[in-house]
């Protein structure tokens, strides 16, 4: 009698910000669907469930900082919330718990990234000054 093949081992789904943005692969993901959805990038849409499609972008994004900051600035242009994409121009009217929420999306989900947004915020006040200033 032999021995029984082993399952298969499923991989862990485990997401990490990496790269010149340091940015979650499945927030770059999210990204880059929406900026194919809006005309700024070609197909194919990436899919987030795929742990193959997550390692791939993440490496890409840990690799290629082009990339990398493409998928950064995409991301800044959905909107807070539960991945409601944001159609338009660039926001310059979001609410203070908005501008937090984009913070904390960018750094990934659940409370981890939730606290970080909320620690980044500061910083993204003292750019927002020098910014207005500019702007005005």
């Amino acid at each position: 009698i032999g021995s029984a093949p082993l399952p298969p081992v499923t991989p862990l789904l485990f997401d990490a910000s990496t790269g010149f943005g340091q940015i979650y692969a499945k927030v770059a993901i999210t990204a880059h669907n929406w900026a194919i959805q809006n005309g700024f990038a070609s197909p194919p849409s990436l899919d987030s469930a795929d742990w193959r499609t997550m390692w791939q972008v993440w490496q890409q994004l840990n690799e290629d900082n082009a990339f990398n900051l493409s998928m950064a600035g995409a991301a800044g242009a959905l909107e807070p919330g539960d991945e409601v994409i944001a159609t338009g121009p660039p926001r310059l009217t979001y609410a203070d718990e908005q501008i937090t929420k984009i913070l904390s999306r960018y750094n990934g989900y659940g409370n981890d990234a939730k606290l970080w947004g909320e620690k980044v915020r500061g910083v993204y006040d003292i750019y927002e000054q020098y910014n207005a200033a500019l702007r005005g």
